[in-house]
């Protein structure tokens, strides 16, 4: 079979689901004009959106003008046709979104000294967060589990009172929690689930923060634990939305319309003048690169400068010093990311504030 013949119609860039900003292509207050490319069959003629193409042997680009935050990008020739979802992320500048993962023991401290504690700031990890908040205005985002299956005493969500309910809620413009998973062991427990097992947990973990905490410290925005299989068919019924493990941001279209980030990002030894980072927006890895983990880090930039939004994540055990892996220089790892951010005019923002965080 020929090259020609062989050869179908598709979109290389974008991709389906690409978010898309300012970086992207030329923005007026119009829309985003992008160049669009792909492959087809050599000799033809290529449209996209009724815009002629250029052709160069197989490839084809076109340029086209974005104007609504969700648009359908076609590009047809003869009998063939393909169609790519792109967003355009029209308030893009740089922002980032820190959340913290395996969270349980400082709900577990709190319960165990509710009695004798006036503020839940009494409790350290807590209080570090709120001094990361006073000294650099950062939000953070805490995902949570409903059991913890590793200190003694056999601590769930409902041994924590309510006594604290009012302070958490007077914190609520910079402090979330959310859902992470039900426990910490196993590694992966929504591998081989079904929907209904994942949102049970999410329910039992959800309702508890509403009665000790308050609706308002629910974030819809979570990183679930591990990998899940085939089963889960996430909805958009209370799961919201989740964080997915990819290689850049995009939207999956069905069944939940969930964004989707590279995943695995963390804050790295202040040695290393800045944090290893996720950003949302970078271009496919390289040849050889692994698609799972982040993107290097080059100079004092993400490897892509499109890339605007930046996730930073670390784990509460680190923390602690009794954990087996505890590392003594967690908070200074957590100051270094925030100086790094900083220098470089990044802002805190919640993600259901606006999309992405990025508000009018």
């Amino acid at each position: 079979m020929s090259a020609q013949a062989g050869t179908t119609l598709r979109f290389t860039q974008p991709v389906d689901g690409d978010i898309l900003n300012r970086h992207d292509g030329r923005q007026t207050p119009d829309g985003l004009t992008i160049e669009v490319s792909g492959v087809a069959p050599a000799g033809r003629t290529v449209t996209v959106n009724g815009v002629p193409a250029s052709r160069e042997a197989e490839t084809f680009r076109a340029t086209v003008t974005v104007t609504e935050f969700e648009t359908e990008l076609t590009a047809r020739t003869g009998d063939q046709s393909a169609t790519v979802k792109v967003y355009w992320d029209r308030n893009s500048y740089p922002r980032y979104r820190f959340s913290t993962d395996d969270n349980v023991w400082f709900l577990h401290d709190l319960a165990d000294h509710q009695d004798e504690w006036h503020s839940i700031f009494d409790q350290f990890y807590l209080a570090f967060w709120r001094e990361m908040h006073r000294r650099y205005g950062a939000k953070f985002q805490f995902n949570i589990y409903y059991h913890d299956d590793f200190r003694p005493g056999d601590f769930t969500l409902p041994k924590l009172s309510d006594k604290f309910k009012s302070e958490w809620q007077e914190n609520a413009d910079w402090l979330r929690l959310t859902f992470h998973a039900y426990a910490n062991e196993p590694r992966d427990p929504y591998i081989n689930c079904t929907y209904e097992e994942m949102a049970h947990d999410y329910r039992l973990v959800t309702d508890e923060i509403v009665r000790f905490a308050g609706a308002e410290l629910v974030s819809p925005y979570t990183t679930r634990r591990g990998r899940t299989g085939g089963n889960l068919h996430p909805r958009r019924e209370r799961l919201a939305s989740e964080l997915l493990f990819h290689r850049r941001a995009g939207r999956a279209h069905e069944p939940a319309g969930l964004l989707a980030g590279h995943g695995g990002a963390s804050v790295v030894p202040p040695a290393r003048h800045h944090p290893k980072r996720l950003s949302i927006g970078a271009d496919p890895p390289a040849a050889g690169r692994d698609r799972r983990g982040p993107p290097p880090v080059r100079g004092d930039r993400d490897d892509d400068p499109r890339a605007e939004v930046i996730e930073m994540m670390i784990h509460e055990q680190y923390f602690w010093p009794d954990f087996r892996g505890h590392q003594p220089d967690a908070q200074d790892k957590v100051i270094a990311g925030l100086e790094w951010l900083a220098e470089r005019g990044y802002k805190s923002v919640w993600y259901e504030d606006g999309f992405l965080g990025a508000t009018e």
